[in-house]
């Protein structure tokens, strides 16, 4: 009977050391931003179950990317209740609201695969077309033969042995329930495998990614980015997204003085937009004036990198018959300056995702900004 309670005993403070443990891997040590305006109505689950959102992957189902889930429910406003999964490579994989998923279906056009990729047209699965960071160094970055992605998410299965998903490596991952958040700390990978056969470019970044529900429809999306090697990071995507246009078709961008424009236009052709020149906050609707359930995303217009701008728009001719990728663009572009983001250095910034039943809320930028 003694050994019995000393083995429960032992098992107890293992489990507790290890949680406590995994606290300390995933901490980002950094102010909690926004403050929590309501905290009843949320739920966070690790068990899987099938979501309603169609997906275009072909030779994987969700559960192979299916990490956890974070769900907020309000009962008086339904536009304000969301449910967002992250995978394993802690990416934000889907954003479910009242306007339906938001994250897109990640359809490939046959015409872009070879015959050597092992996904098939399923090369891409939910490790491109999602929410998470990318980084680059630019002095190794030599497309077509070399190319220099280094993805949260995982790895483009662009290799004949590649048929099975892989995302970057989990080191740790901790829920507080305290404070409602989820974080994972993930190794990132180069994602364009098919290169690396020549080349040997090698990943030396933790991505840290911390999901807090706010309440109210409001998820706070804390990133940072560390760096145990060598290579000098010059350009990342802080956060590389976009919405399903089918769900969000219409992208606006706010202004200094709070008001707001309609910017049509595909991804490459649009403007690069500086985010000082904003108002801290851009927004997706289905109504061209914004009067149905909008996606808004509060982000930082300083930095003190070089340079903080962002792109946008469509992936190619959505309204061509071929083209099914249903894929609105957002990148959030940094420009790190030489060694900011080398050996021992880090990067950290923050940014609020808002479901809402219009224009009204985003535009109250300032409400939900963090501290």
């Amino acid at each position: 009977m003694k050994l019995k309670l000393l083995i429960a005993s032992l098992f107890i403070a293992i489990q507790g050391y290890s949680q406590n443990m995994d606290s300390l891997l995933a901490s980002l040590y950094f102010d909690d931003g926004a403050v929590i305006s309501d905290s009843t109505g949320f739920d966070f689950n690790l068990f899987y179950n099938p979501s309603p959102s169609y997906w275009a992957i072909d030779s994987f189902p969700e559960n192979v990317v299916f990490n956890a889930e974070l769900s907020y429910d309000n009962p008086l406003d339904s536009t304000q209740s969301y449910q967002i999964r992250i995978g394993k490579g802690g990416q934000l994989y889907s954003f479910r609201s009242s306007f339906g998923e938001s994250v897109p279906p990640q359809w490939r056009p046959i015409g872009w695969t070879q015959p050597t990729y092992g996904g098939g047209t399923s090369y891409a699965p939910w490790v491109d077309d999602v929410w998470q960071m990318v980084c680059v160094d630019g002095s190794l970055n030599n497309p077509p033969d070399s190319a220099y992605f280094i993805h949260q998410s995982g790895v483009y299965l662009k290799t004949p042995s590649q048929n099975q998903p892989f995302y970057s490596p989990l080191v740790a991952d901790y829920y507080n329930p305290e404070k409602m958040s989820y974080t994972t700390v993930n190794w990132g990978q180069q994602a364009h495998t098919e290169d690396l056969e020549n080349i040997g470019h090698t990943s030396s970044l933790l991505y840290y990614t911390s999901y807090s529900n706010k309440g109210n429809g409001i998820v706070q999306v804390d990133n940072m980015i560390y760096n145990f090697g060598q290579d000098n990071i010059s350009f990342l995507n802080m956060p590389w997204g976009g919405v399903r246009n089918s769900s969000l078709d219409n992208f606006f961008i706010s202004t200094p003085t709070n008001n707001y424009t309609i910017s049509p236009g595909q991804y490459g052709i649009t403007p690069v937009i500086p985010t000082a020149s904003t108002g801290g906050w851009v927004a997706w609707s289905n109504d061209t004036l914004g009067n149905f359930p909008t996606l808004g995303m509060v982000h930082p217009i300083t930095t003190n990198t070089n340079n903080n701008v962002f792109r946008y728009g469509d992936a190619g001719n959505l309204s061509a018959a071929w083209n099914e990728r249903d894929y609105n663009v957002f990148e959030m572009i940094r420009f790190p300056s030489p060694g900011q983001l080398g050996f021992g250095r880090y990067f950290f910034s923050i940014i609020n995702i808002k479901s809402s039943p219009n224009l009204v809320l985003p535009v109250k930028a300032n409400s939900i900004l963090p501290k």
